[in-house]
């Protein structure tokens, strides 16, 4: 996804809690949301409106609600300032 990085803020974080796959209420869902935090976080931390680009894929093995095996790979890229 890319936009204005004070927009994405507001959605970036509902967006990954939505991503389904993780056992619920288990350590790797909890850190998955955290991961959303601290996009939200990354967004909201510019002085000004930038924008900005996320990329965000992974995956996770699991066995009886424990990992073995997991894949996260983030991008995080600022594109330059907002411009109207």
């Amino acid at each position: 996804m890319a936009g204005r990085a004070s927009k994405l803020a507001g959605v970036v974080k509902d967006q990954v809690v939505a991503v389904g796959g993780c056992p619920k209420d288990s350590a790797e869902e909890a850190a998955k949301n955290q991961i959303g935090g601290v996009l939200e976080t990354l967004c909201q931390s510019f002085g000004e409106d930038r924008v900005v680009r996320i990329n965000a894929s992974g995956s996770a093995w699991n066995e009886g609600g424990k990992a073995k095996s997991q894949h996260l790979k983030l991008e995080f890229e600022t594109l330059g300032n907002f411009v109207e």
